[in-house]
């Protein structure tokens, strides 16, 4: 759906926020000292013609990511569940970490919603192989202003659904999101920084160089939070070191190639005296009673599934 503000200046939303699901990685803040202030390296801002803010969204911060320019229309034709405008910012990511992002050269323009269905279903098998070489990218939702700002300066990347009230920023750059919500907007958080003595997220929209500051603005933590949607974005081989991200642990997974959470796991509840057993890297049903006996002796909820309420008790007892 189009949205005017002023006379000829058209914009268009595409996100609806995400699900909650106790799936979802978490991201764990590491002991760190963060700067007052600070941004990641931006490149120059799309300007997106349809629904596409989320796929924008994320071709941006692949592109910070790989150093590549990357089309949308795989991403948009492929990732999303229904066949209407816009997309849900946890399908779009998961739809990169299995199938990647095809660079612009292979998937070049931008089409609206059904051209683009059509544009994905006849050229899915070509795009699939040119898109593999940028897949595997690992995610995780953060709910504190600490978690995203500990994983930007860890390298990481940050995209955001935002409740849109109104078109532009004000005089400061800053751009309120508050009722009455007219839809919803995806845009990458790259920062923060102190407006007249008050810290703001800087935030990179889709709506080209002459919206806001240079594409521009800031926006509060409560309201980046908002939503309950913040997406932190990690290629598959980057080091962090301020945060780092955490899978949600439940029965039947195991340590692999990229994670030694379970043993970690096992180890620390045969410490605290909550017996699961030799500490073998497989979530198994004695690891989970124990899990479970951890969760009730702090007042959680007994489902012996490791999130990130689970995760923060076990921080917090080292």
């Amino acid at each position: 759906m189009y949205w005017t503000y002023g006379i000829k200046k058209m914009y268009k939303l595409g996100a609806s926020p995400s699900p909650t699901d106790n799936r979802d990685f978490s991201v764990r803040v590491m002991p760190c000292a963060l700067p007052r202030e600070y941004k990641q390296h931006i490149g120059s801002n799309y300007h997106q013609q349809e629904s596409t803010c989320v796929a924008q969204t994320l071709r941006n911060i692949m592109r910070e990511a790989y150093g590549t320019e990357f089309g949308t229309n795989f991403l948009y034709g492929g990732g999303r569940s229904h066949t209407y405008e816009g997309m849900i910012p946890a399908e779009a990511v998961k739809f990169l970490n299995t199938y990647g992002m095809a660079p612009a050269r292979y998937d070049p323009g931008e089409k609206e919603v059904m051209d683009v269905i059509y544009y994905y279903r006849a050229n899915r098998t070509v795009l699939e192989q040119k898109a593999a070489p940028y897949k595997g990218a690992t995610y995780a939702r953060a709910y504190t202003a600490e978690q995203i700002k500990a994983a930007l300066h860890s390298g990481m990347y940050a995209a955001a659904c935002f409740a849109i009230s109104q078109w532009k920023p004000d005089r400061h750059g800053v751009w309120p999101c508050i009722s009455p919500v007219m839809g919803y907007h995806e845009m990458r958080v790259f920062g923060w920084e102190l407006v007249n003595g008050t810290e703001y997220a800087c935030v990179q929209n889709s709506w080209g160089s002459s919206w806001g500051k240079r594409g521009e603005c800031y926006i509060s933590w409560a309201d980046v939070l908002r939503c309950n949607d913040v997406l932190i974005i990690k290629p598959i081989e980057q080091q962090t070191h301020d945060a780092e991200i955490r899978r949600t642990l439940r029965k039947g997974m195991r340590d692999d190639g990229n994670y030694a959470d379970v043993s970690e796991l096992q180890s620390w509840l045969n410490s605290k005296g909550y017996n699961c057993g030799t500490a073998d890297g497989v979530f198994g049903s004695r690891t989970k009673r124990a899990v479970k006996a951890m969760q009730k002796a702090n007042g959680l909820t007994a489902d012996g599934i490791v999130g990130p309420k689970t995760w923060e008790v076990i921080d917090n007892a080292d």
